[in-house]
């Protein structure tokens, strides 16, 4: 049953976070793989340019992939850091913790689409 399996140590540990985390890792894995063979092995030799680069984020799929990688990565990378902070440091607030973490992602997610932003319009903001 997906729900809240104790620890041996006694704090909570969410197990769908958990099995979500996974996944994201898995998600990530083939993204990643995907672009390497898409990217650098269909044309071998060649090299790529920036123009190529920011042509690629003018398609939605491109896009679309890039922002879904984005999104996985954070939550892996939160949902890890949350395990590292509950393993090392006595938290009497999960919920602030948690929505603290969130916070984090979402401002670090908005970052990364206000970098992409002039690859995926092919113009500069300025």
């Amino acid at each position: 049953m997906l729900g809240i399996r104790p620890k041996g140590n006694g704090r909570q540990v969410g197990t769908l976070g958990w099995l979500l985390q996974r996944a994201a890792g898995v998600v990530i894995f083939g993204v990643v793989t995907f672009h390497l063979i898409v990217v650098h092995y269909t044309t071998p030799g060649e090299p790529i340019t920036f123009s190529e680069s920011t042509g690629r984020f003018g398609t939605g799929l491109y896009t679309s992939l890039w922002l879904a990688l984005l999104a996985f990565a954070l939550f892996h990378a939160v949902y890890g850091l949350r395990g590292i902070v509950l393993d090392f440091v006595k938290v009497h607030n999960h919920s602030a913790l948690n929505w603290m973490l969130a916070l984090l992602g979402l401002l670090v997610f908005g970052a990364g689409v206000l970098f992409a932003l002039p690859l995926i319009l092919g113009r500069s903001l300025l």
